[in-house]
């Protein structure tokens, strides 16, 4: 029996579904059903000129911790329905390390008041907004951009560059402005970013504010414009496809070119497959697809991780330089 029961401990793990104090992580991702996107519609968070409607939005509801190691299971995220496994894959990691997080909601909880959000310690996707204090729209319009714990992760500015003065959102953000979660004399600090950049990434979340110069965005992850627009454009099987070999590429770069891994910037499945079609590195995604739609599209179907073994490992960055 000792030995059924170990077998069956070692399965659950493997499918990523055990903690190990023993909690199973539960997950599902569903449509946005009419009522709910009604409620969007009415709150804001959803605009008719949004690039992405409710119909390629997809929620997902999971397990998770929160800071007093209780385990909740109605935490949800609304995000592209291209990403929606990948991000379901996140938070089976994020509780699998027990990661705790403060709250997860809908931004409909707050009316879609994002700065509501972040005061709230509140982790969410997607917004029909436009970048703090721009007039571009934000990556969180397409449900590709996700922020984890605001106030252990805070968004940092500056607006006065010559005093060096820092605001910090949410301000009770300001208690995390030493991004060392381990401090001689003081107790372990969770729930920051900067133990997870590496799960983010290798599910397709390459880009983390907390790597940015001004603003700072401790709490932010995202994919690129560039991937964006394209998924938001491209049918949603074939963007979901596209997802899944971009979340494949990341892992095999990884494994395959350890030492580049840690420069993000050379992370990238859309150059890979501008490359294959002969295309220039500066042409938009988009644009190329428009142009090959038909070779893309084959390209991407038929992707394999023997099909990416011709990655070549570039050279290393200079940190000397």
């Amino acid at each position: 029996m000792k030995i059924v029961n170990r077998l069956l401990i070692s399965i659950l793990f493997s499918f990523g579904g055990l903690n190990a104090n023993g909690s199973m992580f539960q997950s599902h991702i569903e449509a946005v059903p009419d009522d709910l996107c009604a409620e969007m519609s009415r709150l804001k968070v959803m605009t008719p000129a949004n690039p992405v409607q409710c119909d390629r939005l997809r929620r997902v509801v999971f397990s998770y911790f929160d800071f007093s190691g209780t385990v909740h299971s109605n935490g949800e995220i609304m995000v592209l329905d291209a990403a929606a496994p990948a991000v379901e894959s996140i938070f089976r990691e994020l509780f699998l390390l027990r990661f705790p997080i403060a709250k997860a909601r809908l931004i409909n909880h707050y009316s879609g008041d994002d700065q509501k959000s972040l005061a709230d310690n509140n982790s969410s996707s997607f917004n029909s907004r436009s970048v703090t204090g721009k007039s571009v729209l934000s990556i969180h319009a397409y449900g590709l951009a996700i922020d984890i714990n605001p106030v252990q992760n805070p968004f940092v500015t500056f607006p006065n560059k010559s005093s060096g003065f820092a605001q910090y959102h949410p301000a009770a953000g300001a208690a995390f402005a030493n991004r060392s979660n381990t401090r001689r004399g003081k107790p372990f600090r969770a729930g920051m970013s900067e133990e997870v950049v590496d799960i983010f990434t290798r599910h397709g979340f390459a880009i983390w504010g907390g790597g940015w110069d001004n603003p700072i965005d401790y709490q932010h992850f995202q994919v690129s414009r560039e991937m964006a627009e394209f998924l938001a454009a491209t049918p949603a099987k074939l963007a979901t496809r596209f997802f899944s070999n971009h979340t494949k590429f990341i892992q095999q770069f990884f494994e395959a070119c350890p030492e580049q891994a840690s420069d993000r910037r050379l992370l990238d499945y859309s150059q890979w497959l501008k490359q294959k079609l002969g295309s220039s590195p500066k042409e938009k995604l988009l644009t190329v697809y428009r142009q090959q739609t038909r070779a893309m599209s084959l390209l991407i179907n038929d992707f394999t991780l023997q099909a990416s073994k011709g990655i070549s490992c570039p050279a290393p960055v200079d940190k000397r330089a």
